[in-house]
Parts: C-alpha cells; sequence; structure tokens
C-alpha cells in the first residue's frame, strides 16, 4: 500500500534523502537508520513504500522544486 496516496499497487524504490542534499553536500556519505539500527557508509538507503505515480509526479515535482 502506498504510503502518500493509499493505493494497492506495485511499489517503487524511494530515496530517503533527497538527491538535492547529496548534491548540496558531497562530502557526507553516513546515514543513520535508528528504526533499523544501521548505520550506511557511501548509498544513501532507499525504501519501497510508494506507488510509480506518487514517486514520479508528486514526489518528483517536490524534487525539481528544492
Amino acid at each position: 500500500m502506498c504510503a502518500y496516496c493509499g493505493r494497492a499497487e506495485k511499489l517503487t524504490r524511494e530515496d530517503l534523502f533527497a538527491t538535492f542534499l547529496r548534491n548540496f553536500y558531497p562530502s557526507y556519505r553516513t546515514y543513520l537508520d535508528h528504526r533499523r539500527r544501521k548505520e550506511f557508509h557511501g548509498t544513501a538507503p532507499v525504501v519501497r513504500d510508494v506507488c510509480q505515480v506518487c514517486n514520479n509526479e508528486l514526489l518528483s515535482d517536490l524534487d525539481r522544486y528544492m
């Protein structure tokens, strides 16, 4: 089920940290996930919690705005 619209669609990958943040802070490559008690180095973690429509339309618009 999509975290944004609630539709029971196939879920797509979504970055936990927007690309613009990684581009703005290129030296920052440590990401903490307190819920799962993990630390990621190098690449930002992703989740599958949004449908393709929300990911490619709604969230893409937000990324472009930032």
